[in-house]
């Protein structure tokens, strides 16, 4: 099957893997900066937040516009699209509006576009799933539905090192943040099932929140042999892999993989931020 897969910045990085699989055409988001804008590609984003150890006045992102995906589904006779969250971003929404000016002008192609209901480690682990089933010539038809049921499935938890971006974007009020900061509480973060972030639970202190997150898989059951985590980090290799570890050392999951932050990962989740996805 000849497919395209389409998504936006908010797909993390493990090229070794995606090479292995397909490419991937990224459509950016751009994120702003103390005023200054840039394209989310590769690692600028990342750069420049390092450079401000993450301690920036003001951040904003704007997602892909209808034009940015018309541009890319132009070139794709047949595409999958898959975005962040529609109830975190209009990035989806833009996509949906794109397939439908391709397909008023080019009836006959195959486009969907799928609303991860997720972001970064979750919406990757989307994309792989769609890679993985070309690669086994599944049909256009069947690919859809197994994509489907594998996002209603799928769960996505999260620990931040600050709260500051989701406060400064409205995702959590500022009386939140200073009680957190004040007690020296890390809020775990996941989604509500309908692509909506809500607090999951609470770790006392920066060491226990990879014990939190294990505890939160685990309520979810104990029988994971069919499914792949993915783990995304933001300048945390060290506790991505400690996660890992200790994740398979208590379940079975069939893989666990690592991604790298994206920058829009990187402006959410902040630096030392920590996402799960399986």
């Amino acid at each position: 099957m000849n497919f395209q897969i389409l998504v936006d910045s908010c797909v993390d990085f493990n090229n070794a893997l995606f090479d292995k699989l397909g490419h991937l055409e990224r459509i950016p988001f751009k994120v702003i900066i103390n005023g200054e804008e840039f394209v989310d590609e590769k690692s600028r984003v990342l750069d420049r937040l390092d450079k401000l150890k993450f301690q920036a006045e003001e951040i904003k992102t704007a997602c892909p516009s209808a034009g940015d995906f018309y541009a890319s589904l132009l070139n794709a006779k047949d595409a999958f699209v898959v975005t962040i969250s529609a109830q975190l971003s209009g990035s989806y929404q833009a996509a949906v509006a794109a397939k439908d000016m391709i397909l008023e002008k080019y009836p006959l192609r195959n486009i969907h576009v799928f609303d991860s209901k997720s972001a970064s480690a979750g919406e990757s682990l989307v994309a792989l799933k769609i890679q993985q089933l070309l690669a086994e010539n599944q049909t256009t038809s069947h690919i859809i539905e197994t994509t489907n049921a594998y996002i209603a499935r799928m769960k996505t938890f999260f620990s931040l090192e600050s709260l500051d971006t989701l406060v400064s974007n409205g995702r959590v009020s500022i009386a939140k943040k200073l009680t957190c900061k004040a007690l020296g509480l890390f809020p775990i973060m996941g989604d509500n099932g309908e692509g909506r972030i809500e607090l999951k639970g609470i770790a006392r202190g920066k060491k226990n929140t990879i014990t939190k997150l294990v505890e939160l898989i685990g309520e979810g059951g104990e029988d994971f042999s069919d499914r792949i985590m993915a783990i995304t980090h933001i300048n945390a290799l060290e506790r991505a892999i400690e996660m890992k570890e200790k994740v398979m050392a208590r379940f079975n999951f069939k893989d666990v993989v690592v991604f790298e932050g994206s920058g829009l990962s990187s402006v959410y989740a902040s630096d030392g931020g920590i996402v799960i996805a399986f």
